[in-house]
């Protein structure tokens, strides 16, 4: 059994390394100088340092065979391979000497593979690339290769389309950030429109650091839940399997967000043949798509981020994510035989760009290169999700 050093295993390094150990491989969570570090100067002194929380270095103690860290960029001499779903290094506030130093790692011989989560993950290290290490480019993008998350199916068939009222849920953290108060104003024009529409809220509904936005827009949404309390239900943090039965019995997700790296609940909501309302940002335009949901355009950059935040949007990107979400779940309440059909498309797309045992098949032949093995040819009985063929696609 070989031995594979990871980093802490919280939900994305669990939901894209842990949860799926290759045959023959185990993992054994990451302590090192630097974590030690890094807890000292967060709980003792108060500093947050990205620098000691993405850096690794545990001497050799672990006597492991390969490191496979998440975002992390390692300075031990043993083989290392590495997930990222924004930049590497990621270290905040960095000098460009201590950028380019890290960038020297990803080149250097003991880094085998950069895995991207998204192509948008791939034009966010090519920008950093570019910038601190144009000389390193090539070898930067030879080792890179992309690999979404893997999602297991939860169901095979819809929320009843023929239901009178539409069910309609969000899921997810920094409300407002991810759009949370255009959402509430679209529901308030809904349900002036007469539509026969329920919301479901699994969030915290509050204004957090960072993503403040403006007081009387705050107000309005407190106003707007308190008196469409018939209609918008907010439950706050739930357990998961309590999410995931709520995403089943939903009819639509929404995800109208101005920041997010990736976004696991399209994907949850994918695999329970749930179509969702997403923005057009970073990873969302790779999972969500016409013909398995709705999609809003907003400004983006090159890289595929919206050019302003939730605090800061002028009135006209409000309205065009306020009143696409109003046409979207207009159209889905209208068209039933339109919505079972992009749940099942949800279905199909997980079925094809996120089987799970074709991603424990690229971790493995990914561990197996970097040890000198011999990779062993893809073995499935998951016949209906079709893995020969997502293998094909994400290669």
């Amino acid at each position: 059994m070989k031995r594979i050093v990871t980093s802490s295993p919280d939900y994305i390094v669990s939901r894209n390394i842990v949860a799926y150990p290759p045959e023959g491989y185990t993992y054994v969570r990451r302590r090192d100088c630097f974590d030690l570090l890094s807890a000292l100067a967060g709980r003792g002194l108060g500093i947050r340092s990205k620098r000691l929380k993405y850096t690794h270095r545990d001497f050799g103690l672990y006597r492991a065979d390969l490191h496979h860290l998440f975002g992390t960029i390692s300075l031990d001499s043993q083989p290392w391979v590495v997930s990222h779903s924004g930049i590497l290094p990621d270290w905040g506030n960095a000098s460009p000497r201590a950028i380019r130093r890290g960038i020297e790692r990803l080149a250097g011989s003991h880094c085998k593979k950069i895995i991207a989560l998204s192509e948008s993950t791939v034009r966010s290290e090519e920008s950093l690339v570019r910038r601190f290490a144009p000389d390193l480019m090539g070898e930067i993008m030879k080792k890179t290769v992309i690999i979404h998350p893997p999602q297991r199916v939860f169901c095979e068939s819809s929320a009843n389309v023929l239901d009178p009222q539409l069910q309609a849920t969000f899921i997810g953290t920094n409300f407002f950030r991810k759009g949370g108060a255009e959402l509430l104003l679209a529901m308030d024009r809904l349900c002036k429109m007469g539509a026969n529409i329920r919301l479901h809220l699994v969030t915290q509904i509050r204004q957090e650091p960072g993503s403040r936005v403006p007081e009387a827009l705050f107000d309005e949404c407190q106003r707007i839940l308190r008196t469409r309390s018939d209609k918008i239900i907010s439950y706050g943090k739930l357990p998961n399997t309590t999410v995931l039965a709520i995403l089943r019995r939903s009819h639509l997700a929404l995800l109208p967000t101005y920041v997010d790296r990736y976004g696991y609940t399209v994907l949850e909501a994918q695999a329970s043949a749930t179509p969702v309302i997403t923005t057009n940002i970073r990873a969302l335009k790779e999972i969500n798509n016409l013909g398995c949901g709705w999609v809003i355009q907003i400004p983006t950059d090159e890289i595929g981020n919206c050019i302003y935040s939730a605090a800061r949007a002028p009135d006209d990107v409000r309205e065009t994510i306020v009143s696409g979400i109003v046409s979207a779940m207009e159209e889905a309440f209208n068209d039933r035989q339109l919505l079972a059909e992009k749940g099942q498309g949800s279905l199909a797309r997980i079925k094809a760009f996120h089987c799970p045992e074709v991603h424990v098949y690229r971790l493995r032949k990914i561990y197996d290169e970097a040890l000198g093995l011999s990779p062993e040819p893809l073995r499935t009985s998951q016949t209906s999700a079709g893995p020969e063929r997502a293998l094909k696609l994400n290669d």
